[in-house]
């Protein structure tokens, strides 16, 4: 090996022992996706649905600010298919989500009636968890955190969606359909055995296919662990 290899390697080295795994992770600007399975396993509801509704609550605004550049906004989802966990919701679903003032995405889905396929998770703990300024009428329903929002295509866009997806398989899922065929296949599967994630490397050029890409990237996919049978 060259000297000035050897050279550089020392002081890669030097420079993690000096860091923490997590710094060294945001220094080097890795980036992390999810797989359509390890989204669909780890949500409560799966539903393909539009926005309906939005209502709009300035945040508090920091020290030193006039005015908050953050909102919670109020988001009544449509139903129109449920693909997983939904047996108890009805067709409306309402949640609140903290985004900066002005973002544009969710306007645009309301005012073009947009079909997007949603990944919620159902808050277990209530109460004292709830931040304080909470919209009230949020308070005594059923409370949903956004895991996931993917725009889905259209006769237009021939069923093409502007951001593709990818599943554990290393498959690029860029139509409608694909991926949703995901997602029905993996919720239909028996979950054989507790499920956590594990993380795998991929490519830059996977990575940027589904959207962003950085340094280093990896992709979150569900693990099932065998359990022995007992003699």
């Amino acid at each position: 090996m060259k000297p000035a290899v050897i050279s550089f390697l020392i002081a890669i080295l030097i420079f993690a022992s000096g860091v923490g795994n997590r710094e060294l992770y945001a220094q080097l600007g890795g980036c992390t996706h999810d797989s359509i399975e390890w989204l669909t396993v780890s949500s409560d509801v799966v539903v393909v649905a539009s926005v309906t509704d939005l209502t709009y609550k300035d945040r508090p605004p920091e020290v030193g600010e006039q005015r908050s550049q953050w909102q919670w906004v109020t988001v009544t989802l449509t139903v129109r298919t449920a693909l997983k966990g939904a047996r108890d919701v009805t067709k409306l679903i309402v949640f609140t989500k903290e985004l900066p003032r002005g973002a544009e995405t969710l306007p645009k889905w309301k005012k073009s009636g947009q079909a997007v396929l949603w990944f919620l998770v159902e808050n277990g703990e209530k109460g004292e968890e709830l931040p304080p300024d909470l919209p009230a009428q949020l308070r005594n329903k059923p409370l949903f955190h956004e895991r996931k929002s993917i725009e889905l295509g259209s006769p237009k866009t021939r069923n093409r969606v502007p951001t593709p997806a990818l599943s554990m398989d290393l498959l690029v899922l860029d139509r409608t359909e694909k991926i949703l065929a995901a997602v029905k296949a993996e919720t239909a599967r028996r979950n054989k055995g507790p499920l956590h994630a594990a993380c795998i490397p991929i490519s830059h050029e996977l990575a940027s296919r589904a959207g962003r890409a950085g340094d280093f990237n990896e992709l979150r996919v569900p693990v099932r662990e065998k359990r022995l049978s007992r003699e």
